[in-house]
């Protein structure tokens, strides 16, 4: 939930280091920064905070230069009260602005929540708060990521590595899949899901393109299940995975999922020897269920990932809807920003918020490269080469 203050408190004039850009009178000053920008957008960060704003491109008209600060506020009287907590002559000076899961189509910002960070999208800017609490019959939310990689070592680890940054688990142990030549995909489904618990696709099934595979060329490949439990009390989910190259029924392996939300007993992680003929994968899965405590920011990082005429490119090929639904609309599901996908309809560029959200979710240094391989796995190899034409010039 968030929740914005109709007025800023007053103002008062900044010291000697600012010259136009005006603070409140209770701010402290190591916990605040500010800057100037111009059409070209930027980021104003605080490392120390675990806070951090990104102006997009465009935000600020071409031509003019707008002043912004970013700051976070310790004073105990700007938390929000309650209404018990008001006094009879007060009015509260917070303002409900969204419950996450009751969105509507008057909704003026976007919040996404992701297992270590909030983001919150907003054309106004004013002063917001985040606040938790505790909601009657709510829905406990499950993601699998399955990952088909070589049958090494270090692809393992790589898989690990990147899903420790957001918190990821090891659900079952790697398990190896001979993938034959000769143009089949592969294919996952999943079955025997606890009673109460159901997935968010319309069909329990999903499929990895042949080619995608077998080229060798795409790390950290991999697809998802997410699920939610509907009824019941118990938080606690299991169900299979069937893996298996379609037509070729005999090469299939099962994916055990059992995860206990109170206990958390995780199984070694260890790559099977390497005894099947012909090209081999290792399939493995993670979950991110957990939250970080602490976060990383780099100050010195650039800006954006994708330069302007990039974007562009982007925006004309995936805003126009299309029959086969690979459009903005498949690339906020891939990107896990589909919760409220009406927030991006309303946008005359959905694309475009969409990856404004991206460029601020992520920051890490294989962010463009794992975009590209979304654009594939999606079938929008034209986007996919619109990064890839360029990526020796700006990568």
């Amino acid at each position: 939930m968030n929740l914005v203050p109709p007025n800023p408190p007053n103002l008062l004039d900044s010291r000697h280091s600012m010259s136009s850009v005006q603070l409140p009178a209770n701010a402290e000053t190591e916990a605040v920064t500010w800057g100037s920008f111009n059409h070209s957008g930027g980021r104003l960060i605080l490392p120390e905070s675990g806070v951090c704003m990104t102006i997009p491109e465009g935000a600020v008209k071409k031509g003019h230069e707008a002043e912004l600060y970013l700051g976070v506020w310790r004073d105990d009287t700007n938390r929000p009260k309650t209404v018990s907590d008001t006094q009879p002559e007060e009015a509260p000076c917070w303002q409900k602005l969204v419950t996450l899961g009751q969105e509507t189509i008057n909704t003026q910002v976007y919040a996404q929540l992701d297992p270590n960070q909030c983001h919150v999208m907003t054309e106004h800017m004013q002063w917001y708060t985040l606040i938790g609490e505790a909601v009657p019959g709510g829905r406990p939310e499950f993601s699998i990521r399955v990952y088909v990689v070589e049958d090494t070592h270090d692809a393992l680890e790589g898989v690990m590595q990147e899903e420790r940054k957001f918190g990821g688990r090891l659900l079952d142990k790697p398990k190896q899949i001979p993938f034959q030549d000769g143009g089949h995909n592969l294919c996952l489904t999943i079955e025997e899901l606890t009673p109460g618990w159901r997935s968010k696709l319309a069909a329990n099934y999903q499929e990895i393109p042949f080619q995608h595979i077998w080229s060798g060329n795409q790390n950290n490949l991999h697809c998802s299940f997410s699920l939610e439990l509907v009824e019941g009390s118990s938080p606690n989910v299991s169900c299979k995975i069937q893996v298996y190259q379609k037509a070729i029924l005999s090469n299939r392996q099962v994916l055990n999922i059992q995860n206990n939300f109170n206990k958390e007993k995780l199984p070694s992680c260890s790559t099977p020897s390497s005894t099947l003929k012909g090209r081999t994968s290792t399939v493995t899965t993670n979950s991110s269920s957990g939250f970080s405590s602490m976060l990383t920011l780099d100050p010195h990082g650039n800006n954006f990932r994708l330069p302007p005429h990039i974007r562009q490119k982007l925006c004309l090929l995936l805003d126009q809807p299309n029959a086969r639904g690979n459009d903005w609309r498949m690339l906020a599901q891939a990107l896990t920003v589909d919760r409220y996908v009406q927030y991006f309809a309303t946008k005359s560029s959905p694309t475009e918020h969409i990856l404004n959200l991206w460029e601020a979710r992520h920051r890490e240094e294989s962010a463009v490269t794992d975009l590209m391989n979304i654009f594939r796995v999606m079938g929008r190899m034209d986007a996919a080469a619109v990064m890839e034409k360029d990526i020796g010039a700006w990568l």
